[in-house]
């Protein structure tokens, strides 16, 4: 009985490291897509904006948000 629980509590403690592991890997994927849309956003309000302190102000406000 103890072997059948020690392995049900292996199991059970792979499995729940690969789900944290698959969530991290997409919470990180999700964050690089977020800074990346940011960041072209951000480029674009860049470009948009003549005042170069303006620029770096929305720029900077995108990064912190």
């Amino acid at each position: 009985m103890r072997h059948i629980t020690a392995m049900r509590h292996i199991t059970a403690m792979r499995h729940i490291t690969t789900m944290r592991h698959i969530t991290a890997m997409r919470h990180i994927t999700a964050m690089r897509h977020i800074t990346a849309m940011q960041h072209i956003t951000a480029m674009r309000w860049c470009c948009l904006v003549t005042d170069h302190s303006s620029a770096i102000h929305f720029s900077f406000a995108f990064h912190c948000w």
